[in-house]
């Protein structure tokens, strides 16, 4: 079966790692794949997004950028004719976007089924951009026609499921598909980085606590930072916290990692290319997302827990389908920096505890959280609609 990728992303960091997360996935089920992507974008997981697309997206006002969004639909038709033409299409899996009806429309055209990945909607609490009321009505209606042309919704929580089917889709064609990681790539014996990451540090630690993302505000690493200093606090051993990233809010966390307990160091190794992310999240005891939404879901979780790393996440809908509490991880009430430290405190003096979670974490992924395995679930629900080759 030959399989049409589509996507609006600038194709940069955990973008196209999820892109080419899927893409692997089919061709491990014995499918070929072809990734249609915007102009001039070249899918890198080691890069930070930048460029043309990154500056219109971050300089033009929202109603003419959703106008933009709207008019890019006439060049991704053309690239998806361009590709069924050369390559062939049985069956087109989307990345959804508002605005995006190209996808919709040539499954509909051409007959074949649609796959579409939610990873929101229009009704999602989105910190990165705020839509324009100008085309609010468009944008609702072309969601409609959207999830109304999939042969299958692929929401990435159980929180956006419920939203579809409050929307009036049909449940059967709803299945939860949350991300995954690369299994060959995230392997505990493949921390080749970990002293480069260890070595960050001025002093050896005794435990690493870590994280690794955008310094957003949403992700709230502060929170962390303020856990981290109270656990410092009250225990005798040196910790170290280590925050992997960029952008964001980095000057005013590294001002605030001036003011911590002697036993307490705070590193900040930038930015990380995904071939060297295994390396250093191997050099981390205990691993935190210190606060994401309601409806996402983190790709970073998955790779922490196939490294064998015990998670502390906020008990949000979509951790909580991935990590039960006390068992490949802890999961606290989001913002609740007093039940973070706690359980913070209560791993950093049980490494028993720290090594058998991880080992836990590492199952799970293997058996739920791979590319291949959420691929051959999509393809599962997808059985009726498929071609029969």
């Amino acid at each position: 079966m030959k399989i049409l990728i589509h996507h609006r992303t600038q194709g940069k960091g955990v973008e196209a790692v999820h892109v080419q997360g899927i893409a692997r996935g089919m061709e491990a089920c014995g499918h070929e794949v072809r990734i249609v992507s915007p102009p001039g974008v070249r899918l890198s997981v080691h890069e930070q997004k930048k460029g043309v697309v990154r500056s219109i997206a971050g300089n033009v006002s929202q109603p003419v950028f959703e106008c933009l969004e709207l008019a890019h639909n006439l060049v991704a038709l053309a690239l998806l004719a361009k590709a069924k033409k050369e390559f062939g299409c049985d069956l087109i899996y989307e990345r959804y976007a508002f605005l995006g009806l190209a996808a919709a429309l040539a499954s509909r055209a051409w007959k074949v089924p649609l796959a579409l990945e939610v990873n929101y909607t229009s009704a999602s609490d989105l910190a990165v951009r705020t839509r324009s009321r100008l085309l609010q009505p468009l944008t609702g209606y072309c969601e409609r026609i959207v999830f109304g042309s999939a042969s299958t919704l692929l929401p990435v929580s159980t929180a956006l499921a419920r939203e579809l089917e409050a929307r009036g889709c049909a449940k059967n064609s709803i299945h939860v598909s949350p991300n995954a990681v690369d299994l060959s790539y995230f392997r505990p014996g493949s921390g080749e980085g970990r002293e480069q990451g260890r070595e960050t540090f001025r002093h050896p630690p005794d435990v690493v606590i870590g994280f690794v993302g955008s310094f957003a505000p949403w992700h709230r690493v502060d929170l962390l930072m303020d856990a981290c200093r109270a656990v410092a606090t009250a225990v005798r051993v040196n910790l170290g916290l280590m925050l992997v990233g960029e952008g964001g809010n980095r000057r005013e966390l590294e001002a605030r990692a001036g003011r911590v307990p002697e036993n307490l160091e705070v590193v900040f190794p930038g930015f990380v290319p995904h071939n060297r992310l295994p390396g250093y999240i191997a050099s981390m005891d205990i691993a935190v997302m210190p606060h994401s939404n309601d409806y996402g879901s983190p790709m970073k979780v998955f790779e922490y827990m196939a490294m064998e790393r015990p998670v502390i996440a906020p008990g949000l809908g979509p951790l909580r389908d991935v990590v039960d509490h006390g068992r490949e991880g802890f999961l606290f009430t989001p913002g609740n920096r007093e039940e973070l430290s706690a359980l913070l405190l209560r791993l950093i003096k049980d490494p028993l505890a720290r090594r058998e979670m991880g080992r836990r974490a590492r199952l799970r992924v293997e058996r739920d959280h791979n590319w291949k395995n959420r691929c051959e679930r999509i393809l599962g629900a997808l059985d009726g609609s498929l071609p029969r080759v």
